[in-house]
């Protein structure tokens, strides 16, 4: 039980990340020459067919039609879309909007 709660360090770095200030131990890291990725600043996508990503897709889609019939002995029409690549902070954007 005791296991479960953070110790006095883990509490005093969470409350310097939380103030914006840096551990040593990160200042470190960033004179070694390692950099942090920011995943909504993403530049570059790449473009083209992703054949894996649309057979996942259309294995899906047919799981979901095979699980939907049996479950209310029906039959159901799905229709397959184009797989979209976008940037991860556009996914961000427009998932907010789901929530």
């Amino acid at each position: 039980m005791a296991e479960d709660f953070l110790s006095q360090d883990e509490v005093d770095a969470l409350l310097r990340s939380a103030n914006g200030e840096q551990d040593e131990e990160n200042q470190e890291e960033n004179e070694s020459g390692v950099r942090t990725y920011n995943l909504a600043t993403q530049e570059r996508i790449v473009r083209g067919r992703m054949p894996t990503y649309e057979i996942i897709n259309e294995r899906f889609a047919r799981q979901l039609r095979i699980g939907l019939f049996n479950f209310i002995r029906r039959t159901v029409d799905i229709a397959v879309g184009p797989v979209k690549v976008i940037k991860f902070s556009e996914f961000i954007c427009t998932s907010s909007d789901l929530i």
